[in-house]
């Protein structure tokens, strides 16, 4: 009986390991990154079609909690736009981006010291809410490699 046991345990266990795949990983252009005392705060990177941005998550004060969303590179520009543009935007305004994968991104418009900035909050499929810091247009234009 043991023997059988150890069989089939071997037979199982061929059999998953079979399943496996391997892949080429590929290397990401980095387009902008912002730092802040050496620390990153945002990086956005670009591989192939898909553009990734990985964010340090505001909401705590000592853990260095990073999170990620992903979007088209075909809508890099209409983003950097919605970041950057406050042209007929007023104070209070908050917008909704939904990306192809089921992630949202609540953009809330406010204004310091006479200055626009954009709040972002990114909410994944799974529920899941991450805030990221705000930055100046300058900051944005940097992280977006137009500087």
């Amino acid at each position: 009986m043991k023997k059988i046991f150890t069989l089939v345990v071997l037979f199982v266990s061929t059999l998953s390991f079979a399943q496996l795949k391997v892949s080429e990983v590929k290397e990401s252009e980095l387009i902008g990154e912002y730092k802040l005392l050496g620390k990153s705060y945002a990086k956005l990177e670009k591989e192939s079609t898909l553009c990734f941005m990985t964010y340090r998550d505001e909401r705590f004060e000592s853990i260095d909690d990073y999170k990620m969303f992903v979007f088209k590179a075909s809508d890099i520009d209409a983003l950097y736009d919605l970041l950057t543009n406050f042209e007929g935007v007023e104070k209070g305004t908050k917008k909704r981006v939904e990306l192809e994968n089921g992630d949202v991104l609540s953009l809330e418009y406010k204004k310091m010291l006479g200055k626009m900035y954009v709040e972002i909050i990114h909410i994944d499929k799974a529920g899941v809410m991450g805030m990221m810091r705000w930055l100046t247009p300058k900051q944005f234009k940097e992280l977006f490699g137009k500087a």
